[in-house]
């Protein structure tokens, strides 16, 4: 069995089960070090609705000029499906008329979102949308500090993991009922190409914390394309 000495070892073994993580897809990507709030996510990996070689002509490049402002708005439009001017100011906390209608302008001309009467909604750029994100905390042995930085992690993904040694895993009956209690599910690292989920995670209900960061990864596709990695799963 591998002694592990740094963190990042743990990933070759871990990007294996990748595609066991997700559900319903036949591409996904990963990358590391995802930045969210305060901290970052170690791993996040994310089913995809298209193939991975047409990256570039799946995500619209104008994803890239888009602000985290922006990111807000659209998500308000994208996850209430139909929304009027003042429905969204209410969301989002804005009193200005002319504020959010400046977000508004920059979006109907990016053409990703469109009026419908006094309302507004998603353009077709919706159906790119990742379906499912899940996040992965990294650790040798420090596993209560890993799923505190899991159950954060939570927020902004569907389904939680941490990835641990072997031999901090096995057997550790507190870990495995205090990440059930998390509802965080728990990856056994044995060798460098031998992994298994020692315990899985369930599919959190949706927030609008999950389906901003799902407009976040798109947006990081379109600016650092080189950052990701993306793979088919092997169809048996």
């Amino acid at each position: 069995m591998v002694e592990f000495q740094f963190e990042k070892q743990l990933l070759p073994a871990i990007t294996l089960c990748l595609p066991s993580l997700i559900q319903d897809t036949s591409s996904y990507a990963f990358t590391t070090e995802f930045s969210v709030g305060y901290r970052s996510i170690d791993v996040l990996v994310t089913s995809l609705p298209f193939q991975n070689h047409t990256i570039e002509e799946s995500v619209p490049g104008i994803f890239a000029r888009l602000t985290l402002a922006d990111l807000a708005v659209l998500e308000r439009i994208y996850t209430l499906k139909k929304v009027t001017k003042k429905r969204l100011k209410a969301e989002l906390y804005i009193d200005s008329d002319e504020v959010i209608s400046n977000y508004l302008t920059r979006l109907l001309r990016m053409e990703l979102i469109q009026a419908v009467l006094r309302s507004y909604c998603v353009t077709d750029w919706s159906s790119l949308l990742p379906n499912e994100l899940v996040s992965i905390e990294l650790k040798l042995t420090d596993w209560r500090n890993a799923i505190k930085q899991a159950a954060y992690n939570s927020k902004f993904s569907d389904k939680s993991f941490i990835a641990l040694p072997h031999s901090t895993a096995a057997e550790n009956q507190a870990l495995f009922s205090s990440t059930r209690d998390a509802n965080i599910g728990v990856i056994s690292v044995i060798e460098d190409d031998d992994v298994s989920i020692a315990s899985p995670a369930l599919i959190r209900r949706r927030n609008r914390f999950q389906n901003l960061q799902k407009l976040r990864v798109l947006r990081d596709m379109a600016v650092k394309t080189e950052k990701w990695e993306f793979a088919e799963v092997l169809q048996h």
